[in-house]
């Protein structure tokens, strides 16, 4: 038995009498298969590609675009890159605390990372598709740069005198205008997951809401890597950042409350999208956090420990990954290991929806 081209069966011998006539005396030639329609954002499976996005804007004025690698499966990751933070002349022109602010960021600087510094990242990261633990090594990436000192969360214009300059701290208009791109990109997506890494984890959950919004009825999951929402009175240096970058428009309009006290972020997220989960990762003694947190990394690790214990534990949708020792960025390594459980296994329970997702700290 064989197959026609329109998938009826058939015997391999013609019956004359089921044969419809034929003018011609020859077989009717094949339609030519129709050529895959490209993506949008014109990526390829397995490569990266930059994407211009005119729209957006870096601390210098320029724009920046957005970089995508597509998957074999139907999930999507969306990456926030981090980069330190700047709010006055000193901090982004002085001593320098946040990243490509002078010189933005093109399609050049991240074909130049792609052989720097996001190329040890991959190995063993979950951007690494040959790991056996990465629950998203099937996934679709979209990669978002970071060029406005403002983790993610501004949308002002600030002169200093002292260099001349304007920076815009244009964080979060910036996210308005990738996700423009991004969604029609990928409407046919089973599950999003939000992932951002220090400024970017900070990136991540104050703009959660928005990525949610974007996608509608599709799920949206959370991943912040080491941008812990401590307690407002932990964050001495949060009244001057959000006024530097008029922050406060970063937070989601029906959460008054956390305006008032960022460590309520996470209350507000679980139980507006129960459906979703969310995910804090960080090192117990994180030395970069603490120091924009003005702290010493004991005093870090108690005040985390304790807003861990406080806003996360009771909340049904929400876990916790903290790791042993000082180190900063967890999602590097899926093989880093706290309570016996590599944090690729837990990620692999939280996509998988697993009920026995635990929260976990070193003993």
């Amino acid at each position: 038995c064989t197959l026609r081209a329109n998938g009826t069966a058939s015997t391999s011998e013609a019956d004359p009498a089921n044969e419809p006539a034929s003018t011609s005396g020859a077989d009717e030639p094949t339609a030519p298969s129709t050529p895959p329609k490209p993506h949008p954002l014109g990526a390829g499976v397995g490569a990266w590609t930059w994407v211009d996005v005119p729209e957006s804007t870096c601390a210098n004025g320029e724009p920046t675009g957005i970089a995508a690698n597509l998957g074999t499966g139907k999930d999507l990751v969306i990456f926030l890159v981090g980069g330190g933070g700047c709010w006055d002349a000193l901090t982004c022109f002085g001593v320098g605390t946040a990243m490509n602010i002078k010189d933005g960021y093109t399609k050049a600087d991240f074909e130049t990372d792609l052989e720097g510094f996001l190329k040890p990242i991959e190995h063993g990261s979950l951007f690494d598709r040959s790991e056996p633990n990465n629950p998203f090594k099937d996934s679709s990436f979209v990669f978002i740069p970071y060029c406005t000192g403002d983790i993610h969360a501004g949308d002002t214009v600030r002169e200093f005198l002292v260099p001349p300059r304007k920076v815009h701290f244009a964080g979060r208009r910036n996210i308005d205008a990738f996700l423009k791109r991004i969604v029609p990109a990928f409407q046919d997506t089973s599950r999003v997951t939000l992932v951002g890494a220090s400024a970017g984890g900070f990136g991540a959950a104050l703009n959660y809401w928005r990525f949610q919004d974007a996608f509608g009825a599709t799920r949206v999951d959370l991943i912040d890597d080491s941008g812990p929402a401590l307690e407002q009175w932990q964050i001495p240096l949060l009244p001057v950042w959000k006024q530097a970058w008029d922050m406060d428009g970063a937070f989601p309009p029906g959460c008054g409350e956390c305006k008032k006290n960022i460590a309520t972020l996470p209350a507000y997220y679980s139980a507006t999208y129960p459906s979703s989960r969310l995910a804090l990762l960080s090192y117990a003694d994180d030395n970069v956090i603490s120091v924009f947190f003005l702290t010493t990394q004991e005093l870090f690790a108690a005040e985390l420990e304790s807003t861990a214990a406080k806003r996360i534990d009771p909340l049904p949708n929400m876990r916790y990954f903290i790791a042993p020792g000082s180190g900063h960025v967890v999602l590097g390594d899926l093989t880093t290991t706290s309570g016996g459980v590599t944090v690729g296994s837990w990620l692999g329970q939280m996509v998988s929806d697993s009920p026995v997702w635990a929260n976990i700290s070193p003993p």
